[in-house]
């Protein structure tokens, strides 16, 4: 039974109607909200398992809630937080000192993290497939990696308080779907979790396995450039903190790591590494075919036939004379993958 709050606690409050429109795929914030319908939260809202925990707020410490979504419709969505957006029909927020660490059954957590365009939602789709579930991009593990990243890039150490929001949230995210029979559970990072992956995996009370995807710079970067306005030079920078948060990870956690490339060119093989990995069963050719052959962002804003289709021959050079001049072959020969 869920202790009692403090006395001295701040109340919960419930913010009706839905998220600001055309958020696109930026990070989760307080922002996002229409804080003008405050109202006080009676107090069984706080109980219900229909809230989904959203984002952050790291100066109030917050934790912000979705309500009226169905979790396990959330968990099977190309991405979490926008389908949050798009369904809730309120946000509670909460208190962090209301919430008590709470327990999440037999399921094991475990971490997907990538650069990016690296096949990742493929993945977690053919994940589902064997019969793990698979939550993709819930985003205030993002939030929390970007808030770190921020306070080091100022010489500050991490926020202890952050870390224990983030504990909080994951627990309630992972509550929800405890009742199912299965043991992993997959939660797909979006791209700038690497950007410190200490601090997501401190949010568990037990480090998960991780998985990591790896893609040759060069298919890497035309492929993010084709979908994102990031210059060159952030692309580069993007992919570095990739390969040092792999080799951080590998250091630091169980680590099964994993290369775009096998997705479709080696599938079956790469199926049964994970399976062998995260003790799942192998499906048939036929079921991997068939989940590969979809297009796993349909309906997004990252669908295929979205994104552009050919990037400028100089933009191509460039990208070349890039990874010609920088790549850090230490890093790589380290990590074994000279080969990218």
């Amino acid at each position: 039974m869920t202790a009692p709050p403090p006395a001295t606690a701040r109340a919960a409050t419930f913010f009706s109607g839905a998220a600001k429109p055309d958020l696109g795929l930026r990070i989760v914030s307080p922002a996002d909200l229409n804080l003008q319908t405050a109202q006080p939260a009676v107090p069984e809202l706080e109980s219900l398992r229909s809230l989904v925990p959203y984002c952050l707020d790291f100066a109030g410490q917050y934790v912000y809630f979705a309500a009226g979504v169905d979790a396990q419709a959330a968990a099977r969505a190309p991405f979490h937080h926008v389908f949050l957006r798009e369904r809730s029909t309120g946000f509670l927020r909460v208190p962090a000192e209301r919430l008590s660490p709470m327990p999440i059954g037999t399921l094991h957590p475990v971490a997907l993290f990538s650069p990016g365009r690296c096949g990742s939602t493929a993945l977690s789709k053919l994940l589902a497939a064997m019969g793990a579930l698979s939550i993709s991009e819930p985003d205030f593990y993002t939030q929390v990696a970007m808030h770190t990243a921020l306070r080091a890039s100022k010489r500050l150490p991490p926020d202890p308080a952050a870390r224990v929001m983030l504990a909080r949230a994951g627990e309630r995210l992972l509550a929800p779907l405890a009742s199912q029979s299965t043991l992993a559970c997959v939660i797909k990072m979006r791209s700038q979790a690497t950007f410190a992956p200490q601090e997501i995996m401190a949010g568990f009370s037990t480090w998960p396995k991780t998985l990591f995807i790896v893609r040759g710079f060069q298919d890497w970067c035309q492929s993010r450039m084709r979908a994102f306005p990031d210059s060159l030079e952030e692309n580069f920078l993007n992919y570095m903190f990739a390969l040092q948060a792999l080799r951080w990870l590998r250091a630091n956690s169980d680590c099964l790591c994993l290369e775009y490339e096998h997705i479709v060119t080696r599938s079956t093989e790469l199926a049964r590494r994970i399976a062998d990995y995260l003790g799942l069963s192998t499906p048939s050719p036929e079921t991997i075919a068939a989940v590969l052959a979809t297009d796993s962002q349909e309906g997004t804003v990252l669908e295929r036939s979205r994104l552009a289709r050919d990037l400028p021959e100089a933009t191509m050079r460039a990208i070349t004379k890039l990874w010609q001049a920088r790549a850090p072959r230490p890093l790589l020969r380290e990590l074994g993958l000279e080969h990218l």
